[in-house]
C-alpha cells in the first residue's frame, strides 16, 4: 500500500451510472453548490503505485473550485477496474462528491461520479449516479468498469459547505490477471476473531436484504462501536442502487459512526493467501460471495447473487471460519467453509472485502501484495 501520512440474500453490486464526454482532458465538473472547471491536478506521483492508494494526507492535492485534485496515480500493472472508498466527516447540511478519471493509451476519460455521500439521513445526497456508460467503460453503482485497460487515475472530492476530507483510496484491480504467489501461512490455521453475532434474518421488514450493513455492524461492534442493524441499514442505503449493498458506503459509514480513530475502505485480493495474513493479525473482514444451489455446502441460503459475511479466520485444516447473516438468529451465525468453496464464491465479486480498523491498530505489511 501507498499510504500519505501527516450484503442481502441477493445483492448486486450495481446498474449503470453518467459519464462525462472522453476528451483528452478532464472536462469540466458540477455539482449543486459548486461552480467552475475541474483542470488536471498536480504532478504525477514519484513512483509506480500498486493496486491499492490511500491518502490521508492530502499536501500533495490541489484546491480548484471546492474541489481536491489528487495527483495523477500511475499505476505498476494495467488495471480494468476501480472501487474508490472514502472517510468523511459531514455534518448537517453537507455533502460530498467523489470523482474519477482515468488513463488509457495516453488520454484522459472524463469524470466518472463514484458516489454522493453524506452520513445524514438526507438522500438527496447519498447516492449513486445511474446512467454513466461510454465508450471507456461504465459505473456499476460502485465500480468503474473499463473496455480497455488504464494505467493511472485521479481522484476529485467536491466538499460540500463544512464537509472534511478524512480519508480517500482508490483499489484498481485486473479480472484478466494471473495473481502473484504467495504461500500459505499456517499461523493463521485455528486462529478466529470472536466477532458479535448477528442476524440479518431476525428482522421482518427489509432484513432479509440486509446482509451488508449487518456484516458492517458485526465490524464495527468488534471494535468497540455498537449500533443495531436497522440504523446501519438506513446509513448505508443507496436510493439510485435501492438497497444497502453499496460496497464504499458501507465502509464510510463504518468510519463515520467509529469516529476519527477509525479507518475503513474496500480493498480487493488476488488470492486467500492475503486473508490469512489480515485474520492473522486479528483482523476479521466482511467478503462479498455469490454461489449457486450446491456451491457452498452448509450454508444458511440455497444460493445468492450476492452476499456479504464476515471472515473470522480459519480453522485448524485451512477451511474459512465466518459470520453469516443470513443465520436464524443472533446466536446462529458462526459457519465454515471449505476452503475451495469459499474461494470459488469470492472469486465472483473480484475477491472484495471491507476491511474496517482503528488507525491505533495498523495492517499487517507482509503478504498484502499491494492490496492495502
Amino acid at each position: 500500500m501507498i499510504r500519505l501520512l501527516p450484503v442481502a440474500l441477493v445483492l448486486s453490486c450495481g446498474t449503470t451510472p453518467p459519464a462525462g464526454p472522453t476528451p483528452s482532458s478532464p472536462p469540466p465538473g458540477s455539482l449543486p453548490g459548486f461552480s467552475g472547471s475541474v483542470v488536471p491536478g498536480p504532478s504525477p506521483m514519484p513512483t509506480l503505485a500498486p493496486a491499492f492508494v490511500e491518502f490521508r494526507d492530502f499536501s500533495q492535492f490541489t484546491t480548484q473550485n471546492g474541489a481536491l485534485v489528487s495527483p495523477v496515480v500511475a499505476t505498476d500493472k494495467p488495471f480494468r477496474e476501480v472501487v474508490a472508498s472514502w472517510n468523511a466527516d459531514t455534518p448537517a447540511g453537507t455533502w460530498i462528491e467523489v470523482d474519477l478519471r482515468v488513463r488509457v493509451a495516453g488520454a484522459w476519460s472524463g469524470d466518472y461520479i463514484l458516489g454522493i455521500w453524506t452520513s445524514q439521513d438526507d438522500l438527496a445526497h447519498r447516492h449513486s449516479v445511474n446512467g454513466q456508460t461510454d465508450a471507456l467503460g461504465t459505473v456499476d453503482t460502485d465500480t468503474l468498469r473499463l473496455t480497455s485497460a488504464a494505467d493511472a487515475w485521479q481522484v476529485l472530492v467536491k466538499l460540500s459547505g463544512a464537509a472534511h476530507l478524512r480519508m480517500v483510496s482508490a483499489i484498481t484491480s485486473d479480472p484478466t490477471a494471473t495473481p502473484a504467489a504467495l504461500p500459505p501461512l499456517p499461523s493463521a490455521y485455528g486462529v478466529a476473531a470472536d466477532v458479535p453475532q448477528r442476524s440479518q434474518m431476525v428482522y421482518p421488514n427489509g432484513g432479509e436484504v440486509w446482509c451488508s450493513p449487518t456484516s458492517t455492524s458485526m465490524l464495527l461492534a468488534f471494535w468497540g462501536t455498537n449500533e443495531s442493524v436497522p440504523n446501519a441499514a438506513s446509513a448505508c442505503n443507496d436510493p439510485s442502487w435501492g438497497g444497502t449493498g453499496n460496497w464504499p458506503f458501507n465502509t464510510a459509514h463504518a468510519a463515520a459512526a467509529g469516529g476519527d480513530a477509525m479507518e475503513a475502505f474496500v480493498t480487493r485480493l488476488s488470492r486467500i493467501e492475503q486473508l490469512e495474513r489480515l485474520t492473522a493479525a486479528g483482523f476479521p473482514v466482511a467478503a462479498s460471495i455469490s454461489f449457486s444451489r450446491g456451491e457452498l455446502d452448509g450454508a444458511p441460503i440455497n444460493s445468492t447473487a450476492g452476499h456479504l459475511i464476515v471472515v473470522r479466520g480459519f480453522d485448524a485444516s485451512g477451511n474459512v471460519m465466518v459470520n453469516d447473516p443470513a443465520g436464524p438468529s443472533d446466536s446462529q451465525v458462526r459457519y465454515t467453509y471449505q476452503r475451495a468453496q469459499f474461494d470459488a464464491a469470492w472469486a465472483h465479486s473480484g475477491r472484495t472485502i471491507y476491511v474496517v480498523h482503528p488507525l491505533a491498530r495498523p495492517l499487517p505489511r507482509d503478504g498484502s501484495l499491494g492490496a492495502w
